[in-house]
């Protein structure tokens, strides 16, 4: 007779069968190291897993993975490695579930170190079907100063997860339970090394809205088995838990994670009593004291970061109710999110301009929701977040709605920029300020240094520009510049173009002093703890009406790194107009690069700047170039590293006909449908103008998974994905495409097709207005 949970769990009451089959699954990002020393320990296993699943939430290197299939390989092991297809920790071990074909998953994280006789732990008590899941004993690092140590006694202080859910499973213990040197009932299962049974995890999943390494993954999914089966420590079964903290998230994160987790996680899985409450509350305040201790010491920044993360994830989580909502039916306050309608306010009370919308958009009007690949026209209404996004740190875009040209009629926006240089950011400035006089808005440019060599083509089109606003880096002066441009020219709203720095700081004050809304367009990707927002102009976030992204990715790093107040931000894409890199024919481009139909040509165009990486361009193209003499490489382009450029060409022994070096051309959509292989290497991009131009053009094209390049480039579809500053990378990619031409036309083919459906100037242009148009007020 078998007992079944309200779970739907059977629990079977008969005597263990057999030994199950075991997958060791292992999430990793980015850190082949410490994952190499824990594969190290399972090679010396007693027991040797049946399976070996590694789920990447990184990019792990194609010959580390060729080797540890090689290892699987001669052990008789079973290798399946995938990269995540969502971000976060629950995410992959979800994945992992649905690709493994084992009775029992055991889940470790990549650093940990088994003893030998690990596995076989796990089989015996694994082996009784009643068993759910189990837990290692976990050896936990100690901390060898007195400070640390006196760190760690807090968490026992303050009783941390004390509060747990107190029903028994159904049914009759496990046979394994009578023995407790081998197995004692647990309260929950350590993340670092928990089994659990397959079918349990692919009908009860882990909750993916714990995102990032999850703070309380293991907790949440322990405390929802715990009453409808039976969990175990298997106390013969112990790792070390070398905890190597490097992929963990900032210090403001991790203090929202341990609050609102906390809470929304005992919420969900735990009936509360007055007692427990109590307990919860002393946790929470322990915690918060030793942050204001900790900070009046040397990690002062970090503490008050995790205590100020703490408060947000506090309020958002008591704002819950019944465990949770959607995201998509909260919205971002002050102090995180905050639901709709469960004690806040209602969908029509909530702010305009932080508001989630439902699945449709309002009546009567056309709505997108930047970052979802809605558009303008309304061929695509709203959508669920994107596959892959944080949950805990999924907040609305700003919002746009299509504005009619009537409603947009005399705007005008002063667009401040250092100066207009021959950049992929400039000429995207270009682009927009010509092509929003067709929205009825009329723009005008204004330089803090002089006008930079694109000024006389925006002078050409009828734009004013203005030069010299800034005089000296202290110059208050440029206020009253620009305040005087402002009232002259009756200027509506100020954008500052291409990020912060003095182009943001002075347009906000002036922006403030002058009566009119500042929105900030932002062309750099931030990265951890390289802020790119100065302090200063972090202290002016609240005077900024709105922040211009180019892609979700970017969106999300804005949020997450320069704690830019997510509800303000938007998502406007990089756009062009098609048109251009139609007209010369790819006959007549070939004749002006002088090549023939045996040559195959592969460019770089990127301005000569260090994170472009021209270096690693150059050593691969040395490489491939010995034994291909049909290939020709060009650098497009010009900037301050040209000395060191033009030094490593002549290091790497290429004559001026197999490497040329073009310098800046005015004429690139002309050359470009002569190319037949574009790419970049760079370490860092954001969203490259370069990808969509040589898509226009027909070019099959490499770029680096950084930024938001992947929302464009699909790998193998649209393009080719390569490691950043990676040569191999480049080298493999660039030899693929070059003995492929099939596959060269295929994606240069659909890259072309993505570019005129969706990242048309047209499309920019209407999202960029719609978001103007909101700012000042017409919609």
């Amino acid at each position: 007779m078998a007992a079944e949970g309200r779970l739907g769990i059977v629990l079977p009451e008969s005597e263990p069968s057999c030994d199950p089959t075991i997958a060791v699954v292992i999430c990793t990002r980015d850190r082949p190291l410490a994952l190499a020393e824990t594969l190290e320990s399972i090679w010396r296993q007693t027991r040797l897993p049946d399976e070996l699943v590694v789920i990447d939430d990184g990019r792990l290197a194609d010959d580390v993975q060729d080797g540890l299939a090689e290892q699987c390989r001669r052990r008789g092991i079973v290798w399946r490695y995938e990269r995540s297809r969502s971000r976060g920790l629950t995410a992959a071990r979800n994945q992992a579930a649905d690709m493994a074909a084992s009775d029992v998953l055991q889940y470790l994280d990549d650093d940990v170190t088994c003893s030998p006789g690990f596995l076989a732990e796990v089989g015996r008590v694994m082996a009784d079907p009643r068993v759910g899941g189990a837990t290692a004993v976990v050896e936990e690092p100690t901390f060898s100063g007195r400070t640390s140590r006196l760190y760690q006694f807090g968490y026992c202080v303050a009783g941390w997860w004390r509060a747990s859910p107190r029903a028994r499973p159904p049914g009759p213990r496990p046979s394994v339970l009578g023995r407790p040197a081998v197995a004692v009932r647990a309260r929950w299962l350590s993340g670092a090394a928990m089994a659990l049974r397959r079918d349990v995890v692919r009908e009860h999943r882990f909750d993916e809205g714990l995102t990032e390494y999850a703070l309380g993954e293991d907790r949440e999914m322990s405390y929802r088995l715990a009453p409808h089966c039976w969990l175990v420590e298997a106390r013969r079964a112990r790792v070390v838990h070398r905890r190597d903290v490097t992929q963990r998230t900032d210090a403001r994160r991790l203090g929202y994670m341990t609050s609102f987790n906390y809470l929304r996680i005992l919420r969900k899985t735990c009936r509360l009593g007055a007692g427990d409450w109590v307990v919860i509350c002393w946790g929470l305040a322990v915690l918060a004291v030793m942050h204001a201790v900790w900070s009046l010491g040397r990690s002062r920044r970090a503490h008050l970061g995790e205590l100020r993360g703490m408060l947000d994830g506090l309020v958002a989580a008591l704002r819950l109710r019944g465990g949770g909502v959607p995201a998509r039916d909260c919205y971002w306050g002050r102090f995180g999110l905050i639901p709709v309608g469960h004690g806040g306010p209602t969908l029509q009370e909530a702010p305009a301009r932080r508001r989630c919308h439902s699945d449709e958009p309002p009546a009567g009007r056309r709505c997108h929701s930047l970052g979802m690949r809605s558009e303008v026209d309304g061929r695509r209404g709203l959508a669920e977040p994107a596959a892959g996004l944080p949950a805990d740190i999924w907040t609305p875009p700003l919002t746009i709605e299509a504005t009619s040209r009537d409603a947009l009629r005399d705007v005008r926006v002063l667009f401040v920029t250092n100066r207009l240089e021959a950049g992929g950011a400039e000429r995207m400035l270009l682009s927009l300020v010509e092509y929003l006089r067709r929205f009825g808005i009329r723009s005008f440019v204004g330089c803090l240094k002089d006008a930079g060599p694109l000024a006389g083509s925006c002078r050409g089109l009828g734009i004013p520009v203005f030069d010299g606003l800034l005089r000296l880096k202290t110059d208050v002066g440029v206020l009253v510049r620009m305040r005087r441009i402002v009232a002259e020219n009756r200027i509506n709203v100020i954008v500052a173009a291409h990020s912060g720095g003095d182009r943001m700081f002075w347009s906000t004050l002036a922006g403030r002093l002058s009566g009119v809304p500042v929105v900030v367009w932002s062309h750099w990707f931030p990265s951890p703890g390289a802020a790119h927002f100065e302090r200063a102009n972090r202290m002016l976030y609240r005077q900024v009406g709105a922040y211009v992204a180019l892609g979700e990715a970017q969106r999300l790093a804005m949020i997450r790194h320069e704690h830019v107040p997510a509800g303000r931000i938007a998502v406007v894409h990089n756009g062009i107009e098609p048109g251009p890199f139609a007209v010369v024919s790819r006959a007549d481009a070939r004749r002006s690069l002088d090549l023939d139909e045996r040559h195959v040509a592969v460019a770089i165009i990127a301005n000569l700047r260090r994170e472009k990486r021209h270096d690693v361009f150059i050593e691969a193209a040395r490489r491939l170039a010995a034994g291909n003499d049909a290939l020709r490489f060009f650098v497009i382009g010009d900037g301050p590293e040209r000395r060191v450029v033009e030094t490593l060409v002549a290091a790497s022994g290429l004559d001026d006909e197999t490497m040329r070096l073009m310098g800046t051309r005015e004429d690139v959509a002309a050359l470009l449908p002569g190319i037949d292989i574009c790419c970049l290497c760079s370490e860092t991009e954001c969203f490259s103008l370069t990808m969509l131009e040589a898509s226009a053009a027909g070019c099959a094209f490499i770029g680096p998974a950084v930024g938001c390049m992947t929302e464009f480039l699909d790998h193998r579809r649209t393009g080719l994905v390569i490691r950043p500053a990676d040569v191999d990378s480049l080298a493999d990619a660039i030899m693929e495409l070059v003995a492929d031409e099939a596959l060269r036309n295929r994606l240069a083919r659909a890259a072309r097709e993505r570019v005129i459906g969706e990242y048309g100037v047209r499309d920019m242009a209407g999202r960029f207005s719609g978001l103007l148009a909101r700012v000042v007020g017409r919609v």
